[in-house]
């Protein structure tokens, strides 16, 4: 009989473990939405920008301009792969150009908006070869800025718009993850990170 009542005291006594509340989101649940839209939103501004700067340099004034030098520059990427991740090279067609405004002279480097580097040697290296330095070029210019100048006028490349996508994409996240967890996390996934912490 008496080892009936010590087991049951001893049972009465062992420490229960404690859960947070269902309802109490951890600091970082709270948290990670509001970055998710601030990053997606920062992103999207820099994306949108690119296209409309470029769309609008379609109205540009433009002014004769001279390549003062042309390359083709080389550098690495890494991507993900099926066994993990992999460097691979990239080129990209660099041009430095001079060129006046109202009698002030200027020096850009900005082929079109949102131009990046091509995996296609052939295509930068062509590009470059047609435009060595001396070469006369057309040069367009913002009036409000004349220090902001492109070759190609119009001419949006996939990079503006991808990072446009992916902004998108984080501040949807961070959306739904607001709307997720606002209440609180279900009781579940509550003891699980409990436990997992």
């Amino acid at each position: 009989m008496s080892m009936i009542v010590f087991y049951g005291q001893t049972s009465l006594n062992r420490k229960m473990p404690s859960y947070p509340p269902p309802n109490e989101s951890p600091w970082y649940l709270r948290f990670l939405p509001w970055l998710l839209i601030l990053v997606g939103s920062v992103v999207v501004f820099v994306g949108s920008n690119k296209v409309w700067l470029g769309l609008k340099s379609r109205d540009w004034p433009r002014v004769p301009g001279i390549v003062r030098s042309s390359a083709v520059q080389e550098s690495y990427k890494t991507r993900k792969s099926g066994s993990g991740s992999e460097r691979y090279k990239v080129y990209e067609a660099t041009l430095i150009y001079d060129y006046t405004v109202d009698a002030q002279s200027y020096t850009g480097d900005r082929i079109s908006f949102g131009h990046a580097p091509s995996e296609n040697r052939h295509a930068e290296q062509s590009y470059v070869d047609r435009l060595p330095s001396g070469s006369e070029v057309t040069v367009f210019y913002d009036p409000n800025q004349p220090d902001r100048s492109v070759l190609h006028p119009g001419k949006t490349e996939v990079k503006p718009i991808g990072l446009i996508v992916v902004g998108l994409v984080f501040i949807g996240g961070g959306i739904w993850m607001f709307f997720k967890f606002r209440d609180g996390v279900p009781l579940q996934m509550n003891i699980d990170m409990n436990r997992t912490g």
